[in-house]
């Protein structure tokens, strides 16, 4: 199950390590992801080492030079968030990683949803199951996020609170994220209405998750102040799943998108730093985390993503995401046809449909990191 602690857990053990320097010589933390890069792992990797890549130059030659670096060193890879054991392996392999054995001393540690995978990655009897919260636990976690104050100001509050925990099942992304969502929440008729609306939708399945838990955990994004928040916190799903994203990049898009126009008009400075504003409010609401190699990036954990995703196909501007999932080819244009934004980012796409006659609404398209040669149409904003 996604948030329920598996990255937590695996950040303490980088943290533990970076502390014991006698034990490893180079710590290398990276994320997999669903469907993971090779390229961008590599980099990532060469990254930490310190290693100097040629632009443009092969993985086979940039291999090379991460396998150099870590030939003679004793080392620890943390690996997040590892859905493929076998694609993984191969990945790691083709890239210049060395795998652990007794006489290199080195260690893999890795975190995924699925026994089996680690299994195939090796792990045998050194697996550790990362359990759901103890209900006294839980009820600590919710309170720390929500504060006793408002907890304790009346009976019925903590009723109310004690259902709502009892429905996060012991899931500390759950707790964290809707546990925020109710520290502005101070009557008992908020208080009501939240737990029950936490109990309504419970049997239908997305994508392997319960839609009993991405609506228990859109009560955080029918909290956020204001629309133009809810309209920044949407944005962020056009970005592949565990995505770096610059914070300056993002708040440039915000401002193109003229979310701020209505406050600020012209005035780029305040609008940037409404922007910048923002952020910090996500973060606080934990939609948005700090990412763990630098604070000039953040993240939004796969599971938040989702349920962005979720909320995003029920709109009448819709969203196409299909970043980052390796495509040669884009998708069929009827399903490009009446969405608002579309990503295609983080692909292999080549060719594009005809934007002008499947995509009157477009008003967003993000095609970073493809080999886009051929559109068969200039995309028209004029109606934007």
């Amino acid at each position: 199950m996604g948030g329920i602690g598996k990255t937590t857990l695996l950040k303490r053990f980088e943290d533990e390590l970076r502390h014991r320097p006698g034990d490893f010589k180079t710590i290398i933390f990276v994320v997999v992801s669903k469907e993971p890069n090779a390229q961008n792992i590599q980099r990532e990797i060469g990254e930490k080492l310190g290693i100097s890549f040629s632009e443009g130059g092969s993985i086979e030659d940039q291999a090379a030079k991460v396998s150099a670096a870590l030939r003679d060193t004793k080392f620890v890879l943390l690996l997040d968030d590892v859905w493929d054991g076998i694609k993984l392996k191969n990945i790691l392999t083709h890239i210049g990683v060395p795998f652990p054995n007794e006489e290199n001393k080195c260690k893999f540690i890795l975190t995924s949803r699925s026994s089996g995978t680690c299994n195939k990655m090796g792990a045998g009897d050194h697996k550790v199951k990362v359990g759901y919260l103890k209900s006294e636990e839980a009820w600590a976690l919710f309170k720390k996020n929500v504060g006793e104050m408002i907890i304790n100001s009346d009976p019925e509050i903590q009723v109310h609170a004690e259902t709502m925990v009892k429905k996060c099942g012991g899931l500390p992304l759950a707790l964290m994220v809707i546990g925020s969502a109710m520290a502005s929440k101070t009557t008992i008729q908020e208080w009501k209405h939240a737990a029950s609306s936490m109990e309504e939708l419970r049997t239908d399945k997305i994508e392997g998750m319960e839609v009993e838990l991405l609506s228990s955990l859109k009560l955080s994004y029918d909290s956020l102040p204001g629309d133009t928040i809810k309209e920044c916190f949407l944005y962020c799903c056009l970005y592949p799943e565990d995505f770096e994203i610059y914070k300056e990049d993002l708040v440039d898009l915000w401002v193109g998108e003229g979310f701020f126009d209505d406050e600020h008009g012209d005035e780029i400075y305040k609008a940037r730093g409404e922007g910048h504003s923002i952020i910090g409010i996500l973060k606080g609401a934990h939609l948005l985390e700090t990412d763990h190699s630098s604070d000039r990036y953040v993240r939004m954990h796969d599971v938040i993503r989702d349920m962005a995703l979720w909320i995003s196909g029920k709109r009448e501007d819709k969203f196409l995401v299909r970043a980052g999932l390796g495509l040669k080819e884009a998708p069929e244009p009827q399903k490009w046809s009446g969405n608002k934004r579309i990503s295609l980012m983080d692909n292999d796409i080549k060719n594009l449909p005809n934007l002008i006659s499947d995509c009157p609404n477009l008003s967003t398209l993000f095609l970073q990191n493809n080999h886009v040669c051929l559109v068969r149409s200039q995309v028209d904003f004029s109606n934007q």
